[in-house]
């Protein structure tokens, strides 16, 4: 009875896996196009996330599926893990939640898938998506490497707003302010205020330097002057000695003269002389009118 139920029990699992056949690799690769984003997003160990789904999404054989995993940096296991979401075929695959089932198929994703999770749930207000054409390659099983265009949306900064990441990757952003406001206004008034006073000052202060510059040199000027005014007067005020004894000499100075003598003799001070070398009477050294001249 016991061997009975355990061959009847072989025979229903044998017949379900013959009703269940394996999916074929035009289901499969539908399949990986059809969870493209999905398993782009959960790939965390991708280093360029769309650039994986634009891969995914124009997968052209099995064989290059590895490439596109290897071609942003996640392990061989990532194919593995990738393909045996459609293992049960396409239809069955759209019957339930690929996100839900993809933690179950490789739990060592599970902090990363997280993240991505908490990502998509809140999407930062500093970006939006735009579909830019990237070159995608893939390598064939024999080193052919096949390289074709495909779309892929890019994330790009508000055109309104100003954004930057920070060293960990996390994004910011402000908001652009392109006018002048009442602040920016206000600021301009004060900074023109205080350039006009300044050049005032400026201005004001070399003019009275100069001023008081002309007005010490012509205190200079003036006292030389006066200094001048001054040697003169005392100089002409200063007594002199009166050499030559004029009419209105005094008499001491009259008797300070020396006598005129008008006696005769051999004097050596010469009177007149009269023509033929002759003194002239009256002379110095005449004759005495006075004298017997007998």
């Amino acid at each position: 009875m016991r061997n009975t139920l355990l061959t009847s029990c072989l025979i229903a699992t044998a017949a379900a896996a013959a009703s269940s056949p394996a999916p074929t690799e035009a289901e499969q690769i539908a399949c990986l196009t059809d969870l493209a984003p999905q398993l782009a997003s959960a790939a965390t160990c991708a280093s360029s996330p769309s650039e994986l789904r634009a891969c995914l999404a124009s997968l052209p054989s099995l064989s290059a599926l590895e490439s596109c995993f290897q071609s942003v940096g996640c392990p061989l296991t990532s194919a593995a893990w990738a393909l045996s979401h459609c293992k049960s075929g396409r239809h069955e695959l759209r019957a339930r939640d690929p996100l839900a089932a993809i933690p179950t198929a490789a739990p060592h994703f599970m902090p990363l898938f997280g993240r991505q999770a908490s990502s998509s749930a809140s999407p930062s207000p500093c970006f939006t998506d735009q579909m830019v054409t990237i070159t995608s390659c893939t390598t064939a099983n024999g080193g052919a490497k096949t390289c074709f265009p495909a779309p892929s949306p890019s994330a790009v900064c508000r055109a309104d707003l100003i954004c930057k990441q920070d060293n960990q990757g996390n994004p910011s952003c402000m908001y652009k302010q392109s006018g002048m406001g009442w602040g920016g206004i206000v600021i301009a008034i004060c900074f023109a205020t205080a350039l006009v006073v300044s050049v005032f000052s400026i201005c004001f202060l070399c003019c009275k330097e100069r001023r008081e510059q002309t007005r010490l040199e012509k205190a200079k000027e003036a006292a030389n002057i006066a200094k001048e005014a001054k040697t003169a007067t005392a100089a002409s005020k200063r007594p002199g000695r009166n050499v030559t004894g004029g009419v209105g000499a005094t008499g001491a100075q009259a008797q300070g003269q020396p006598l005129m003598y008008e006696g005769g003799g051999a004097g050596g001070h010469g009177g007149d002389v009269g023509a033929g070398g002759q003194q002239a009477p009256g002379g110095y050294g005449s004759a005495n009118p006075f004298v017997d001249s007998h």
